[in-house]
C-alpha cells in the first residue's frame, strides 16, 4: 500500500483514502493511533502493520469523529465504545457489483485523543462451506459439542477465518442434532448472513442494547 500524505484538513477525505486504501489492499484492520507529537495511522496487511498515514492531532480529531459519528457511536471521547458501521465501494470490475462492507469500530480514550480500531467484514462474499472451515476430526468435535444439552463453545481466529460463518453452520445444525423445534437467539453486530428460525438482536449503544443486557433479556425470556 502506498503511504497516504493528506494534502489537506478535510477529514472527510482523508478517512475516504485511508477506507479506500484498505480495502483494495486487502487489509483487515485500520488503527488510528495518536501520540504526543502527532497521530499516525496503520493497517495489518498479512499479519503485519504499516504505516500508511501522519496525521496532526488535530486532523485525527476530525477523523475520529466522523468514524465515531457514521458509526453511531458517542461523541465525547469519554468512554471505551464499540460500533459499526457499513459502506459502498464501487468494483473494480465493471461486470461486479459495488461491495458492501462492516466496519467495526472500537474506540479507546488515551492522554492524548483517542484511539481507533477499524475491523473489515464483507457482508457481500459467500459463507464458506463448513468443510472449507473445519478439517473432518474438527468437525466432528464440533458435532459432538453441538449435541450437548448445555455448555460453551469458543470460536477464535483472526479475521476473515470463518468464525461467524462456523456459528450459522451449527446454528443451523442445532434443530436436527437436538431433535425438534428449538429456541434460538443470537446478539451480534451485524447480521453477516441469513439464519432462520433464530431471534436475532443488533447491538446498538446509541439505543442502549448491549451484550450485556440482551443477554439478561433473553435468559428472562427463557431463550437457549
Amino acid at each position: 500500500m502506498q503511504h497516504i500524505d493528506p494534502p489537506n484538513s478535510d477529514p472527510q477525505k482523508i478517512l475516504d483514502q485511508l477506507i479506500e486504501g484498505m480495502i483494495r489492499s486487502g487489509a483487515t484492520h485500520l488503527h488510528i493511533e495518536p501520540y504526543e507529537a502527532g497521530c499516525r495511522a496503520r493497517v495489518r496487511l498479512n499479519g503485519a502493520l504499516e504505516t500508511v498515514a501522519s496525521l496532526s492531532q488535530s486532523v485525527a480529531s476530525q477523523v475520529a469523529h466522523r468514524v465515531k459519528a457514521m458509526a453511531q457511536m458517542d461523541l465525547t471521547g469519554r468512554v471505551p465504545e464499540d460500533g459499526y458501521f457499513v459502506a459502498h465501494f464501487a468494483s473494480d470490475q465493471a461486470d461486479r457489483p459495488p461491495a458492501s462492507v462492516a466496519f467495526f469500530v472500537s474506540a479507546t480514550p488515551l492522554v492524548h485523543g483517542e484511539k481507533l480500531g477499524i475491523f473489515r467484514a464483507p457482508l457481500n462474499e459467500s459463507e464458506p462451506a463448513i468443510d472449507d472451515i473445519l478439517h473432518d476430526h474438527q468437525l466432528a468435535a464440533y458435532v459432538q459439542a453441538l449435541s450437548r444439552g448445555q455448555g460453551l463453545i469458543l470460536v477464535a481466529g483472526p479475521t476473515g477465518s470463518g468464525k461467524a460463518a462456523l456459528l450459522y453452520h451449527g446454528m443451523r445444525m442445532l434443530p436436527r442434532l437436538r431433535g425438534g423445534d428449538i429456541p434460538m437467539a443470537t446478539v451480534e453486530w451485524v447480521m453477516r448472513g441469513r439464519l432462520e428460525g433464530a431471534t436475532r438482536i443488533v447491538v446498538s449503544s446509541q439505543h442502549g442494547i448491549t451484550f450485556g443486557s440482551a443477554m439478561k433479556r433473553l435468559a428472562e425470556q427463557g431463550a437457549k
